[in-house]
């Protein structure tokens, strides 16, 4: 499937979206243009894997039921982040993609390397305790496998995160309630 299917709108999800048991009423609308996803990964100095352009064009930021991954109790999705438009004023703001970035530079918890322009360590899902799921640019710009960012042990220099899966496909399949 093309990405600029999901901005028709003329496509069904597919399978692998629908078994996460998305909450649709959680999906922030409207969804992103194309247009402003392409502006997004330009302002990151980063191109976004082809499943995750997928995924956020078609769910924006959402819930899903199968929220769970692994074991252990802090890796449970809260939501997605999306592309929002004009996040300062519309009232699920604060999933906006571009905005959980910022907040985490400013917090200077995503940050291997300062003054870099290719962002390092994109948040893509908050977790339950405060943790997030990101896309980890600064060790494989071109292949960015999913990792677990633990937020209160991480500082300048030295975010603290686990690998979770090779890529973002695989980080779907390994998601269950």
């Amino acid at each position: 499937m093309h990405l600029s299917d999901y901005f028709h709108k003329s496509q069904a999800l597919p399978p692998e979206y629908l078994r996460l048991g998305i909450l649709e009423e959680s999906i922030i609308k409207p969804l992103p243009e194309e247009q402003g996803l392409l502006n997004c990964e330009a302002l990151m100095h980063a191109d976004f894997p082809v499943s995750y352009r997928h995924f956020v064009a078609a769910l924006g930021g959402c819930q899903i039921k199968a929220s769970r991954f692994g074991e252990h109790a802090r890796y449970e999705i809260e939501r997605f982040f999306g592309i929002v438009n004009h996040p300062e004023v519309h009232p699920l703001g604060e999933w906006d993609l571009l905005s959980a970035n910022a907040l985490l530079e400013e917090a200077e918890r995503n940050i291997f390397e300062p003054g870099r322009l290719q962002v390092q360590c994109l948040p893509i899902a908050k977790l339950t305790y405060g943790d997030y799921l990101c896309l980890d640019y600064y060790h494989s710009p071109s292949a960015p496998p999913v990792v677990f960012l633990n937020f209160e042990e991480s500082c300048l220099g030295a975010p603290s995160i686990t690998k979770i899966a090779d890529n973002f496909e695989e980080f779907l399949s390994m998601l269950h309630e």
